[in-house]
């Protein structure tokens, strides 16, 4: 016995093989999975049919010595189907010992048995020792029986289900192959494909289908379909014939198992007949559709009771029935009753003698109460003992075809019916030229326009003007040589303005394919041509314009959501941008960033009303450059006066934009050069006829004075005020020569090194004001700057927060270089007394103005370098607060952080 681990672990193989194979795995996988559950030394296993002639599976015996009649005890289980377990050894060695097995101690034994109950075989173990079956044993050794009796049921459905499939294929009346996907090579050929091919079985045989399909796009087509779907259903392709000829079919395929390997399996509908009808039809119909549809074949099975067995997918499709309201009925829910009948009364007897029935005309009902014309072909198929098994059925749709008839009735009527009365004119010429037949419109155009009565049987050409009837012999000529002629044509009227027709001339060909005669159809064109005249004098009016515009404009068109969809060369010209950059770009993606946000709103708000905008507009283009432009919007409004379209035209005016703006810089210039030097003048005037007022009031003084004493002091006062206009002289004149330097020398220069020289020029007011210093400046920063400017421009800050610090605290000043953008930014900042900037800031950089009362203070440091920056194209800004202290920052342009300017 296996122990309980092995026990498990059959169990779980047990259980992966019903996963794998359902309820009917394989016999031969469980002949395996019973001889490693129950394996002994000389053990038996076999299976055999219940006549006891065959031998499935043996193991440890000599088939030749054993009677297979008589190997198996007597069925003594076979009324309740549990398995016999006999384990006395008295008893087992009466039982076998015509087997020559008298040391046989167990033996274990259960009947195989069908849906039916019947017995179909038996499983039989037997073991020389002794052994002991528990309750799950004898368990798993039925379960084991069952499922060996439901595989041998399934081997036998297996085959008659190859039988039926290979007895479809052979003898439907529907050309078929089977082919290997993998590469195409065909291994199984019917009967009617090999008549559709006409090729023998043997050339078709191991030729692959790109020899057989004339088109490999569509034998590709079908391979796609195939792979998406899973199944193709009535695509036309082309097939080749012998000795080169083609087939026109269409082609159902589907994949099946096939000797347990995967097929593709083809079935082919010759449709040469049906495409040769509809190329005639549409000869003779060319203004109407073709009447003829595909024609489909559904596929069905039945039994000889007439119950549907199975249907395709198509007769579904077809029929708009469900598969399970279809399986196990009646065909009679799906026929008329008329046609039942006949197949009872007419057709049964002579099918069920023959064996078949071709092309048998019924009606089928469809889902939706329609009736559907079809013709059935069946063939009978019968059991290995002659009896009827079931019938195998083709319907093919023939409705249109019942219906073609009517229909061509129909459109000759329709024909002749727009042949009398159409506003086109028809008239039928002979292979000479004679007319044979015209309708009234043709009779109505030769009244009113040619001036003549047209007759029967009269030469054609004598209704046209002289000059025109050689080259319209020869065009009828070329006509009957099979081509077709059109042309337009004019005519003089009475009141000699011009008429224009459209002539159209057909070969008529008769049964032989030979131009007999002509169709001359002339149709009155003369508003169209007239409009389309007019169109083309406004198209060039159009191009002419656009030529002009072109030339000297920028323009592009954009949608309604401002994507570009059109820009002219000028627009690529002045942009830079290819033709495939600019498309598609949303109008502002020239912006330069000059204009407001509230400027494009306002411009966007225009056009979306449907007004035109004007404006002057900053652009930039590839390469970083601006240019400006005079520019015109104009909205293309719909019917709903919805803008649908807009037009931008612009005019480049970069050069006169920028002579504006350098000229309202100068202007800006001197007007701010103005206002300083009339500040200036009104210092200058101030401070010398103050100083020229103190020294004449002296000079009469002493002119009057003749005290020695009293003139002593006088002079002194005088000497002192001849100082302090030497010293208004000195600022006056370093303040105009600021101003005046014109070719001032800048050039980059150390920051740190020039902050150092500064504090060491101050470091004895820095040591008696025990100031403390804070320089972050990096040993890499670089100004452009002008190096006598600098070293002012450093020591006036540094002086003016030691000497305005604060009386109660320590004098603290920091100072550091800040990088914004382009611009480098120098700051200082101090804990002094502050200024008031409510009541100062205006004149806080102004000549001779002072803020505290320092009895140094002379108010010509910070205007001397607020002058000095602003020569340079510099700024400062100052931020403080009354007794905290005061920050000033200086911003120098073109510097860095880095020493590489």
């Amino acid at each position: 016995m296996p122990s309980q681990g092995i026990m498990q672990q059959l169990k779980k193989e047990f259980s992966h093989l019903m996963q794998i194979h359902g309820n009917n795995p394989a016999v031969e996988g469980l002949v395996t999975m019973a001889e490693a559950m129950f394996a002994a030394p000389i053990f038996l296993i076999f299976i055999y049919r219940k006549e006891g002639t065959y031998l499935a599976h043996k193991k440890g015996i000599d088939e030749s010595k054993v009677n297979l009649s008589a190997i198996h005890l007597q069925e003594v289980d076979h009324q309740n189907g549990n398995a016999l377990i006999i384990q006395d050894p008295e008893r087992l060695k009466t039982l076998f010992a015509h087997l020559g097995l008298s040391k046989i101690q167990f033996y274990a034994g259960c009947t195989l048995r069908n849906e039916a109950g019947e017995s179909i075989g038996r499983l039989e173990l037997m073991d020389i020792n002794p052994i002991t079956f528990t309750a799950k044993d004898i368990q798993l050794l039925e379960l084991l029986a069952k499922q060996l009796s439901l595989a041998l049921i399934s081997e036998v459905n297996l085959k008659l289900a190859q039988s039926d499939l290979l007895t479809i294929f052979s003898n439907a009346p529907v050309a078929m192959l089977v082919a290997r996907p993998t590469d195409g090579k065909i291994v199984m050929v019917n009967k009617e494909l090999q008549k559709l091919a006409e090729t023998e079985e043997t050339d078709l045989i191991g030729r692959y289908t790109t020899e057989f399909y004339s088109n490999l796009h569509q034998r590709d087509q079908l391979l796609e379909i195939l792979s998406k779907e899973g199944t193709v259903k009535n695509l036309e392709v082309q097939i080749n014939k012998k000795g080169g000829n083609k087939a026109d079919c269409l082609v159902s395929t589907e994949l099946i198992s096939f000797h347990g390997e995967t097929m593709l399996l083809s079935g082919f509908i010759d449709i040469s007949e049906r495409k040769e009808s509809e190329t005639l039809l549409a000869i003779n119909e060319e203004r109407f559709r073709s009447l003829y549809n595909r024609t489909p074949v559904m596929l069905h099975s039945l039994n000889k009771e007439g119950e549907f067995l199975s249907v395709s997918d198509y007769w579904l499709a077809k029929m708009g029935y469900q598969r399970e309201q279809v399986i196990g009925k009646h065909m009679s829910h799906f026929f008329t009753k008329s046609s039942i009948v006949r197949r009872e009364l007419e057709r049964m007897e002579e099918f069920f003698k023959k064996g078949y029935d071709f092309d048998i005309p019924y009606q089928a009902i469809k889902r939706n109460g329609e009736t559907m014309d079809v013709l059935v072909s069946a063939i009978l198929e019968k059991d290995q003992d002659g009896q009827n098994q079931r019938i195998l059925s083709v319907m093919q749709d023939v409705t249109e075809k019942k219906k073609l008839d009517i229909a061509l009735q129909k459109s000759e009527d329709n024909l002749r019916t727009v042949f009398e009365n159409t506003d086109t004119g028809y008239a039928l010429l002979d292979a000479d030229f004679y007319i044979m037949s015209f309708n009234q419109a043709m009779q109505k155009f030769a009244e009113a326009d040619l001036f003549k009565t047209l007759h029967l049987h009269t030469y054609s050409i004598l209704y046209f003007a002289e000059p025109r009837q050689q080259s319209l012999l020869q065009a009828m000529n070329a006509v009957l040589k099979g081509q077709t002629i059109s042309y337009e044509i004019n005519y003089v009227q009475a009141d000699g303005s011009d008429k224009w027709y459209r002539m159209n001339m057909y070969p008529v060909f008769d049964k032989n394919e030979k131009a007999a005669g002509i169709i001359m159809a002339v149709e009155d064109i003369n508003e169209r041509k007239q409009n389309e005249l007019h169109l083309n004098r406004i198209v060039k009016e159009i191009t002419d314009y656009k030529l002009a515009l072109d030339e000297s404009s920028i323009v592009f068109l954009t949608d309604e959501k401002g994507m570009i969809s059109y820009a002219n060369e000028n627009c690529l010209r002045m942009t830079q941008f290819s033709n495939e950059e600019i498309l598609h770009k949303n109008m502002h993606f020239l912006n330069s960033g000059y204009h407001s946000r509230e400027f494009f709103a306002n411009l966007w708000q225009t056009i979306q009303r449907g007004e035109i905008w004007k404006g002057e507009i900053r652009n930039r283009n590839k390469s970083g450059q601006y240019f400006w432009v005079d520019c015109t919007i104009v909205p293309f409004i719909d019917k709903d006066n919805n803008p649908y379209q807009y037009i931008a035209i612009q005019r480049d005016i970069t050069l006169s934009k920028n002579a504006e703006i350098e000229l309202n810089k100068s202007f800006s210039l001197v007007n701010e050069q103005n206002k300083r030097l009339l500040n200036f003048s009104y210092i200058v005037s101030h401070n010398l006829r103050s100083h020229t007022s103190n020294i004449l009031s002296i000079l009469n003084f002493l002119e009057k004075e003749s005290s020695e004493k009293e003139r002593s002091e006088l002079m002194m006062h005088l000497k002192k005020v001849s100082r302090s206009l030497n010293d208004t002289l000195y600022n006056l004149n370093e303040v105009v020569s600021i101003r005046n330097n014109i070719n001032l020398v800048i050039e980059p220069l150390n920051l740190l090194e020039y902050l150092n020289q500064a504090l060491k020029v101050q470091s004895e007011l820095i040591t008696i004001k025990k100031a403390e210093i804070i320089n972050k400046v990096s040993a890499n920063c670089v100004v452009k700057c002008n190096p006598a400017y600098l070293e002012s421009i450093l020591l006036n800050f540094i002086s003016n927060a030691i000497k305005y610090s604060h009386p109660d605290r320590t004098p603290m000043l920091e100072i550091e270089a800040q990088q914004q953008q382009d611009q480098l930014v120098l700051v200082f900042a101090d804990n002094g007394i502050g200024i008031d900037l409510d009541r100062n800031k205006d004149k806080l950089f102004g000549m001779y103005k002072t803020f505290s009362n320092n009895p140094d203070a002379r108010g010509i440091g910070l205007f001397i370098t607020k002058n000095q920056i602003d020569a340079m194209g510099g700024r400062v800004e100052v931020e403080s607060e009354l007794g905290k202290g005061t920050r000033f920052s200086i911003y120098f342009n073109n510097s860095s952080l880095t020493n590489q300017i």
